[in-house]
């Protein structure tokens, strides 16, 4: 009984026992979900690169197959901000605000009530 050619031609559906085109789909969803990212460069380019590497059997009748998938996808959109360091009870902490200038205020607001 000769084989389907069909069925065991290789081909980018079949090769890899069907991962590719799993690999492939995972792989543009990836992408697509970084593009519409709002906090990625729109006009960044993203790229997926799909490298096969075939190395042969000293026989040459077989070959094991490699699929290395890399995607190049766009950064996160830079953002600043300020944080506040201040030392308190023997250590260093970070605080969002400037706790002074909170200070400072609460011991003016206390005197003017006065």
């Amino acid at each position: 009984m000769a084989p389907n050619d069909e069925f065991y031609e290789l081909n980018v559906g079949n090769i890899l026992g069907g991962k590719f085109p799993e690999l492939f789909n995972k792989a543009i969803q990836q992408l697509i979900d970084n593009m519409r990212d709002v906090n990625t460069p729109a006009d960044s380019v993203r790229k997926i690169k799909f490298e096969f590497t075939f190395k042969p059997t000293d026989d040459r009748q077989t070959a094991a197959v490699l699929l290395a998938t890399t995607l190049k996808l766009a950064s996160m959109e830079p953002c600043a901000g300020t944080v506040y360091v201040s030392k308190a009870e023997g250590s260093l902490k970070a605080y969002t605000r400037d706790i002074r200038q909170e200070i400072m205020f609460d011991e003016k607001a206390a005197s003017t009530k006065q």
